[in-house]
């Protein structure tokens, strides 16, 4: 027999409950630097009693000046000298200034060559989505649905964007690049080339890779000699169109580093913010105090407090973000100090060990780490590409990331006619102190991109058909 019965219980529990803003103070300390300018510029527009920083004004109150300064300006050697400047409440000289850099080139050219807004705004999407040859990456075509019913607008623009310097960029991959570079580079090469008849030339070379010369011409219907002497056209292309700049393109290059890690005179490791990659945004006191004078009703004095609240949070999240990503990156310039003096090789790391040091939750340090980017005497690199495992017991650990530098290392150096297969590498590799199985190895090739000894076989074959025909 079944009997429903209603009964009332009591149970006592707890939750831990993030706020809104708690969780966007979390979020903050992961955004890139152009990921958090854009989410300050947001704030600004919601918010009234937020604004950019513009030199030579100052809003603040006299203590909340005190405050910043006490909270983030002297806070031990790194802090030193840190201010409103190293906050990034003032501008410096631009860190990018070389007339070299790919870069402002390019960027100069689409100024130049579109008047129109919209063509320029068009320009840019396709400029911001090169990869570092030059080439369009697979994201390119997302501009037909972010640029609705302006098909006509996205077609010319591009049309106009391959004929930029260095010829061959905004291509979608290298064989069109060297349609391109023919048809621009050399009016000699234009009219002995039509179209028609450089796609098939360039669909053969394709095939050079899995055929040999002579079976590529039968299937093709070329003479040999024909076919030969344009091998010696493509030779004479270039293969990488935007390496050709004192400051190669790279996503990684031509976004301002959030951290500068330098020697000082006495060769230690300087470690210090960009206030380059910070945002420039106060809370206009004096605005608030006006305000609050004018307002009557409890609803407005309400809403002018929430938003007073808001600006006062984000300017301390945005000190508290900048403060944990300073001491991460002491933290790691002190593990990796004779990495970035160029003195010793990159040690293992992991988020446990910064984390130790710095006295922060592990998550947190993962978070600071991602897509942050550190200006070092070593060049520029992601802060989070310094994290790795170890890889071999604890009396020979090896990182991750210096295993793969060695790897790139061996198969740069290997013989063309007999590429190294992984059973050769984890011999070598032994050779020089790494003890690592060979399906390690042959994660961490493909993890690098570099195709199997087979595969590599094929591609050597067919660089070396052009080098024969020069």
């Amino acid at each position: 027999m079944i009997r429903n019965e209603i009964s009332l219980k009591l149970r006592q529990g707890s939750q831990l409950v993030l706020t809104t803003r708690l969780q966007q103070a979390i979020h903050l300390l992961q955004f890139s630097a152009d990921e958090l300018n854009d989410f300050v510029l947001n704030q600004v527009m919601e918010n009234p009693l937020l604004e950019l920083y513009e030199e030579g004004k100052t809003q603040t109150s006299e203590s909340e000046e005190e405050k910043f300064s006490d909270d983030y300006g002297n806070n031990g050697d790194a802090h030193s000298n840190t201010s409103q400047q190293e906050y990034g409440l003032t501008s410096e000289k631009p860190l990018w200034n070389s007339p070299l850099s790919f870069h402002h080139f390019v960027t100069h050219q689409i100024y130049q060559t579109f008047n129109n807004e919209r063509h320029q705004e068009i320009a840019f999407y396709f400029f911001h989505n090169l990869n570092e040859d030059g080439f369009l990456n697979s994201h390119w075509k997302n501009a037909y649905e972010i640029f609705k019913d302006q098909e006509h607008d996205i077609d010319f623009v591009l049309t106009k964007l391959k004929n930029l310097e260095p010829i061959g960029i905004f291509a979608q991959d290298i064989y069109e690049s060297f349609r391109i570079q023919i048809r621009l580079k050399d009016d000699y090469y234009a009219n002995i080339y039509r179209d028609e008849q450089i796609q098939n030339y360039i669909a053969a070379f394709k095939l050079l890779q899995k055929m040999d010369l002579s079976s590529v011409c039968k299937q093709f219907t070329f003479k040999e000699n024909d076919f030969i002497k344009f091998l010696k056209i493509l030779k004479n292309l270039d293969f990488h169109p935007a390496r050709n700049f004192e400051n190669q393109f790279s996503d990684i290059q031509t976004r301002c580093p959030d951290i500068v890690i330098s020697k000082n005179q006495y060769h230690d490791l300087d470690v210090r913010l960009n206030p380059q990659s910070l945002p420039k945004v106060i809370v206009n006191s004096s605005y608030f105090n006006e305000l609050k004078k004018k307002f009557n009703s409890s609803d407005d004095l309400d809403y002018l407090k929430d938003k007073f609240y808001a600006a006062n949070w984000l300017i301390q999240s945005l000190q508290k973000r900048a403060i944990t990503m300073l001491k991460v990156s002491q933290a790691v310039a002190k593990i990796q100090n004779n990495f970035f003096c160029n003195v010793g090789p990159l040690v293992p790391m992991t988020l446990k060990d910064v984390s130790q040091l710095t006295d922060l939750h592990e998550s947190t340090v993962s978070r600071i780490s991602t897509s942050k980017t550190l200006d070092t005497p070593r060049g520029i690199m992601n802060l989070k590409s310094l994290f790795s495992n170890l890889v071999g017991n604890m009396a020979s650990a090896n990182s991750s990331i210096e295993i793969q530098n060695a790897i790139k290392d061996i198969v740069f150096e290997e013989p063309k006619d007999r590429p190294l297969s992984d059973e050769d590498l984890v011999e070598l590799l032994n050779t020089k102190g790494f003890d690592i199985a060979r399906r390690t190895v042959s994660k961490y090739r493909t993890i690098l991109g570099i195709a199997s000894s087979s595969q590599r076989k094929k591609i050597y074959r067919a660089h070396a058909s052009c080098e024969i025909f020069s």
